[in-house]
């Protein structure tokens, strides 16, 4: 049986915030809580709205996969530019 799209949207949803609810615990040096979730749902409706528009069989796996992928980007180059800052503070 075939989910209809509204379900799914509601579980890439869901995937997204609880990935960016675990990824706040986990990059403690990245963004806060709000941000964190809002960040990983939008990157978990990407790859789960692309799967279902290129009519692959696992949205909701590429709903997971794109939520972390955008959240672990972000959380990288936003604790680069926090070390550059303090590298260049302690220089001056």
């Amino acid at each position: 049986m075939e989910a209809s799209l509204g379900t799914k949207i509601f579980w890439m949803i869901s995937i997204g915030m609880v990935i960016g609810y675990i990824g706040f615990f986990i990059y403690r040096k990245g963004m806060n809580l709000i941000p964190s979730i809002i960040i990983s749902t939008v990157g978990a409706l990407a790859g789960g709205l692309s799967a279902v528009w290129l009519s692959f069989n696992v949205p909701l796996g590429l709903a997971w996969l794109g939520g972390i992928a955008i959240l672990f980007i972000t959380n990288v180059f936003l604790q680069g530019g926090e070390e550059k800052h303090v590298e260049e503070a302690a220089s001056s």
